[in-house]
């Protein structure tokens, strides 16, 4: 049984030439992509909380002063990297002063051990940020107290760019809409770790509702200039062997009980995405950098047990059964 095709286009925009590709080592931007989500996540489709024309809704959890907090949005393991990238939009409906205190926003992870962790440190809107490491056993070394530059206040969508140097002879810089807001240069590892493989969101509590995160990426090379698009299915393809529709596959958020569906093996299901759904830079310097797909597949006690996906030309999604 097929859920819902997604392809996830990391585009790099504005940059010179590359020596290399850049590495997506993951990403997050849907309820079946390559998210984990602890606790409670809520699909966030009001518009303006997210980029409308790449993301279709943003992604909220509902954390708790804890490290890690019960609320978070993960990505899955990556390759562990001690140089990285990672971004992600951010919005703060308004809401009052928030009560949060030191609620962690983004924590980087190594084998499950919460290692560093960008924190927000007052109340209201426009709060600074502070950096800090933690070891195994759980003790905090705020190496950048509080007095960061802030992120942005509540009503407002922004971006949140990090670039994590993670050694003894290491750095973390942050960038909040392209502008520097923290910077730090010296040794930020415990227990003699010496890479990160994972990287969860949470909350910039600037009001008393929760935050909602959108095109979150990790990457080898600056994230700066990257966005990422979210492309579904939106018609038949050439060939359509299975019983069902686009709209059962191209749902906001994953349903179980609507989907489609075949019954013998071998059947090609081939979709096409609209390129007004999905409308990616032709102007100027831009380059594809990643490209993904994902689905929720079930087999029944009979029938077809395995299933192939491929990218075909022009955005074509197809499924075997």
């Amino acid at each position: 049984m097929m859920r819902r095709f997604l392809i996830l286009l990391g585009l790099l925009a504005s940059a010179p030439a590359l020596a290399a590709p850049p590495v997506i080592l993951a990403a997050c931007t849907e309820d079946i992509s390559d998210c984990i989500f602890q606790s409670t996540v809520t699909v966030d489709a009001t518009a303006g909380h997210f980029t409308a024309g790449r993301a279709r809704f943003g992604l909220i959890a509902s954390p708790n002063s804890a490290i890690p907090p019960s609320g978070r949005i993960e990505t899955k393991t990556f390759t562990p990297s001690s140089d990285f990238w990672v971004s992600a939009n951010y919005y703060s409906p308004a809401g009052g002063a928030n009560n949060y205190g030191q609620y962690v926003s983004i924590g980087f992870v190594d084998n499950g051990v919460n290692r560093l962790l960008l924190r927000v440190t007052g109340t209201g809107g426009g709060i600074p940020l502070m950096l800090t490491t933690r070891n195994a056993i759980g003790t905090l070394n705020n190496v950048v107290p509080a007095g960061a530059g802030a992120v942005c206040s509540v009503g407002n969508k922004c971006k949140i760019d990090v670039h994590i140097r993670y050694g003894v002879s290491g750095g973390v810089d942050v960038y909040n809409n392209g502008t520097n807001i923290l910077t730090y240069s010296g040794n930020v590892t415990t227990d003699g770790a010496t890479t990160i493989n994972q990287v969860y969101f949470a909350m910039m509590p600037q009001s008393t509702s929760a935050t909602t995160w959108s095109e979150m990426i990790v990457s080898d090379t600056d994230t700066r200039t990257m966005q990422a698009y979210s492309c579904v299915a939106t018609a038949p393809g050439n060939t359509q062997g299975w019983t069902g529709s686009a709209a059962n596959i191209s749902a906001n958020t994953a349903v179980s009980t609507t989907f489609n569906y075949v019954t013998t093996s071998p059947v090609l299901s081939q979709w096409t995405v609209n390129p007004a759904s999905c409308s990616i830079p032709t102007t100027g310097n831009v380059a594809i950098v990643d490209v993904r797909e994902h689905a929720a597949l079930a087999a029944g006690q009979t029938g077809p047990q395995n299933a192939r996906m491929s990218l075909g030309l022009r955005c074509g999604l197809q499924q075997w059964g």
